[in-house]
């Protein structure tokens, strides 16, 4: 519980059948705290999603599960290509990754998040 305590930002890196039991924890963070998750869809570790099963965007289906507008980063790539390829900004050949959210206040703090790393 003390992890999202007095944060600006919590990022949650577990697997997406397991955010229902975080959210009440995320239900408490001040709303402009910036939630993001770094997870994909596996059924064969999540157990089936019957609503993304169905057709709904992953990152709907999260913000559902924790009543809050997330940012989805990281989620693209593995971290064997992260340690390997992982290079500072103005590098040419440099990797991009996707940031995606709806706010855009939540969005730029992604980007420098994922620019940091």
């Amino acid at each position: 519980m003390q992890a999202v305590e007095n944060v600006d930002v919590v990022i949650l890196s577990i697997p997406l059948n397991r955010l229902p039991e975080v959210a009440p924890l995320v239900a408490k963070l001040p709303a402009e705290t910036v939630v993001m998750d770094t997870s994909n869809y596996y059924p064969q570790r999540d157990s089936t999603i019957d609503a993304i099963e169905a057709g709904q965007v992953e990152s709907l289906w999260v913000a559902e599960q924790l009543g809050r507008p997330i940012v989805k980063a990281w989620n693209s790539i593995g971290s064997d290509s992260f340690v390997k390829k992982g290079t500072s900004a103005g590098t040419v050949g440099r990797i991009a990754l996707s940031v995606a959210a709806d706010r855009e206040r939540d969005r730029n703090v992604g980007m420098q998040l994922v620019n940091d790393t």
